[in-house]
């Protein structure tokens, strides 16, 4: 797996060599860098792991891209929306898949607030729905995290 930022000045390298349009991968998290690929001379730039856990990088990119303000996404926003696709991956694949496939996104979808380590250690060890509901419900609402309260 790939870690650190991604070579914008190698990348430019390669467009330049090259009378082909290069469409790049690899590190597009934010409207910034897509925007340092595009003026390093990328025909395109594809998103894959910036798009786990915000889905809305996509949309935020265009709007950034075309001079207007993305106002940041607020944990709870985030949260509200996991659980709405924890809720369509049981409705769709039944529980127990349902809810593995959502432990698979949990660390992208559970960060950047305080006790987020907390709440993403006690959601890996839940089977269900209801205990996964109770938990970010309470996240939520704010509610302090109590030891052993969500699993049966």
């Amino acid at each position: 797996m790939h870690a650190g930022a991604p070579n914008i000045d190698a990348v430019a390298e390669a467009c330049a060599a090259v009378k082909i349009p290069v469409i790049v991968n690899g590190g597009v998290v934010n409207a910034e860098v897509a925007k340092q690929f595009l003026e390093a001379g990328c025909a395109g730039v594809m998103i894959g792991r910036g798009a786990i856990g915000n889905p809305f990088i996509f949309e935020d990119i265009q709007k950034e891209l075309a001079g207007k303000t993305v106002a940041p996404m607020t944990a709870q926003k985030r949260l509200q929306i996991y659980l709405a696709l924890i809720r369509e991956n049981v409705a769709y694949y039944g529980e127990r898949i349902g809810v593995n496939r959502s432990r698979k996104t949990a660390g992208y979808w559970i960060n950047n607030f305080p006790n987020a380590a907390e709440v993403r250690g006690k959601f890996v060890r839940l089977d269900t729905l209801p205990e996964i509901e109770k938990l970010l419900e309470e996240v939520l609402a704010g509610t302090p995290l109590r030891a052993n309260n969500y699993k049966r």
